[in-house]
Formats: C-alpha cells, sequence, structure tokens
C-alpha cells in the first residue's frame, strides 16, 4: 500500500506523508502531527470532518456510525471523518484532504 496523504487546513499548516501499511486516519493524522482535531473519536461529534478534495477511492466506504453523522449533515458526498474513516487495503494513489472542522 503506497498512499500519499495531504491535509491542510486553509490556514497554512499542511502536511504531506506517506501511509506506510497503516489504514487508520485517526492513527496517521497523530503520528504525523496533521492539522485535524480530534474529540469523541467515535462519529459523533464531528471535529474530525474533511474535505476529500481528491483520492476518495482510497478510503474505505464509511461505517454504519460514520454513515449516520454524515446523514445528520444531509450526506455531503465529499465528507469524511478521520475519527472512523481507513484507507483500502492495497490501495495505490494520492489522497487530498482539506480540514474543516466541527460541523455543529
Amino acid at each position: 500500500m503506497q498512499i500519499i496523504i495531504n491535509i491542510d487546513d486553509g490556514c497554512g499548516a499542511a502536511v504531506r506523508f506517506t501511509a506506510n501499511g497503516i489504514k487508520s486516519l485517526a492513527d496517521l493524522c497523530d503520528a504525523h502531527g496533521a492539522p485535524v482535531d480530534f474529540s469523541c473519536r467515535a462519529a459523533s461529534c464531528s471535529t474530525c470532518r474533511v474535505r476529500v478534495l481528491s483520492g476518495a477511492e482510497l478510503i474505505d466506504n464509511a461505517n454504519p456510525l460514520e454513515l449516520e453523522l454524515l446523514a445528520a449533515l444531509g450526506n455531503p458526498h465529499d465528507i469524511r471523518f478521520c475519527c472512523t474513516a481507513t484507507l483500502r487495503s492495497n490501495a495505490t494513489g494520492e489522497l487530498n484532504l482539506h480540514a474543516l472542522g466541527p460541523a455543529f
């Protein structure tokens, strides 16, 4: 799995790193100091909300907890939550994310 991840917050903070076999976006954000805030880590608060700018095909489908929170936001097609999102196994490519912060 060779996925390069770019995350920015629109205010000048940005990181670029390689997943190196780690699937959890939360673990990757923590390990690389990504500009993504976390609170509940269970897809209930929306603090770790990101917009997927490109590379959505590199992320696994949303789990039931994430789907419930997405539904509360009107099911936006380009939003994911780093606390529950995971990378697809054996995927290759570049994932570009923009950190948005809480929706509520």
